[in-house]
């Protein structure tokens, strides 16, 4: 997708971040990603496909709204030129903040009361933004008698 040598000419050239190693991970959902640091700090790099382009706009609108409201969200780093996201060879790319921790496994009741303060506190934070870039999802239910009561509690209940 895109060579090491194009991204890092990209990260000297649009964010000043110079010396800088990347390491391919790969792991990341429909995309290309690396790890990118230089001295302590620390990010990582996405690539998506052009086609997603107006989603990859969306979702990283969201985070940096989530993460502006204190949620660690790997929100965009802007470019010099403020920009959070640049076209290498018609490939989108943004750089993300690095989110520290460890993953959760979801299977103990401390990490599942945590998922869902985090959860809870992401949809507080979005409560009454507009993203009009953003993916919707239709696949909730609000016919189910605990949104409902969630809904009319004003909260995603007792977490």
């Amino acid at each position: 997708m895109i060579s090491e040598e194009k991204l890092r000419s990209c990260l000297v050239n649009r964010w000043a971040i110079t010396g800088a190693t990347v390491k391919t991970h790969n792991a990341g959902m429909n995309s290309a990603t690396w790890f990118v640091t230089a001295g302590s700090d620390r990010w990582v790099a996405k690539a998506v496909t052009p086609d997603s382009r107006r989603a990859f706009l969306g979702g990283l609108t969201i985070a940096g709204q989530v993460e502006a409201a204190g949620i660690p969200a790997g929100a965009p780093l802007p470019t010099r030129e403020g920009d959070i996201v640049v076209d290498v060879d018609g490939v989108p790319l943004t750089l993300l903040n690095w989110v520290d921790g460890e993953e959760l496994s979801g299977s103990t009741a401390q990490d599942q009361r945590l998922i869902g303060r985090t959860l809870g506190g992401v949809h507080e934070a979005l409560r009454d933004v507009s993203a009009p870039l953003a993916d919707q999802f239709h696949w909730i239910d609000t016919q189910d008698p605990f949104v409902g009561s969630a809904r009319r509690r004003g909260s995603c209940g007792s977490l």
